[in-house]
């Protein structure tokens, strides 16, 4: 499949794939993930969308220059796979509705496209490199999984494929708050191996913006599993300065976030930073998307809700001491 370069499941796995850790947390709320003001969307999107306007297709193998492409050019079952990922992904385009969601799609291609040729192919970064067979039916059930992603339909409306209706539904929640120039997505994913085989994960930042208030979700892998870490943040003077953090798993905040679920002594807490732990940060030089469908809002994290709207976040009986501090206060949208 040539182009301008699931939501996803993460799988336990004891490995960790190697990218910059800049790309997918930060130890500051907002941390280094950038946001698309509106003025920049209406400048930047219809320019990307005469850039990307092109189609998928499949290979032309008279002109295969890469190793995975000979590699795909080799095998018939591999070169009609890739071909039925050219249609799809031509579709998908086809269905995007406006410029923004057409970008996040061609993005997300890229990345994958990536991801695939550094991952699977004949000269990948993995240490322990598959026979040719072995490599031969990765690369198929990537291909055919990747497939089964873009043309997966929305639950709620069978006629919408679902990368679709996961970014439709992104900025309809983003829609209920102010948004500001650290709102945005920041996301990696890789192949992560498991079993016989490789699955695509995503990790990254979704971060929001109310007013002043930033609240920040992180998912990545630690200790063979995925961890979360939410931080809240406060924007004086332009800049962005952490107020409280926590985590699920093994993240980077340490405290253990609040479960009102678990008994009192076993709840877990925000942990506020200490005073010369943390710098003022500015926004972000470059805009960061603000749909991202590999990389799904879970429906129940009801505390980004709270976080952007109440007018002190998190509740002092939530923070380790128990006190909120001092800080502005954020009107309700």
């Amino acid at each position: 499949m040539k182009t301008m370069m699931d939501a996803t499941t993460l799988h336990a796995s004891p490995w960790r794939p190697s990218r910059p850790r800049a790309e997918v947390s930060n130890s500051r709320a907002g941390g280094s993930r950038k946001s698309r003001s509106p003025s920049a969307v209406l400048l930047v999107l219809p320019a990307l969308g005469l850039l990307f306007s092109s189609p998928a297709q499949a290979i032309d193998c008279r002109k295969a220059t890469t190793a995975i492409d000979h590699v795909i050019c080799g095998d018939k079952a591999l070169q009609k796979a890739d071909a039925a990922l050219g249609s799809a992904y031509s579709a998908i385009l086809k269905a995007a509705p406006d410029a923004e969601i057409r970008a996040m799609l061609v993005a997300s291609e890229k990345r994958w496209l990536a991801r695939r040729d550094d991952r699977l192919g004949p000269s990948s970064e993995t240490d322990d490199a598959p026979d040719a067979e072995t490599q031969r039916k990765i690369l198929l059930d990537a291909i055919q999984a990747r497939t089964r992603e873009l043309t997966r339909r929305a639950k709620a409306d069978a006629g919408e494929p679902n990368l679709i209706a996961v970014a439709r539904d992104q900025r309809r929640f983003a829609s209920r708050f102010t948004s500001g120039p650290f709102a945005g997505f920041s996301t990696s994913c890789d192949f992560l191996p498991g079993g016989d085989g490789y699955t695509y994960g995503c990790f990254g930042t979704q971060s929001y913006q109310n007013r002043d208030r930033v609240c920040a979700l992180t998912r990545d892998w630690a200790s063979g599993g995925v961890s979360e870490t939410r931080m809240v943040g406060q924007v004086v003077d332009g800049k962005l300065t952490t107020v409280a953090s926590c985590s699920i798993g093994s993240g980077d905040a340490g405290a253990a976030c609040p479960d009102p679920e678990v008994s009192a002594g076993q709840r877990g807490h925000w942990q506020k930073p200490a005073p010369d732990a943390t710098t003022p940060e500015a926004p972000p030089a470059k805009p960061q998307p603000q749909v991202d469908a590999e990389f799904q809002r879970d429906s129940e994290d009801a505390w980004i809700n709270d976080c952007l709207t109440q007018p002190t976040y998190p509740p002092a009986d939530q923070i380790a001491g128990g006190k909120a501090g001092t800080r502005k206060p954020t009107p309700a949208p």
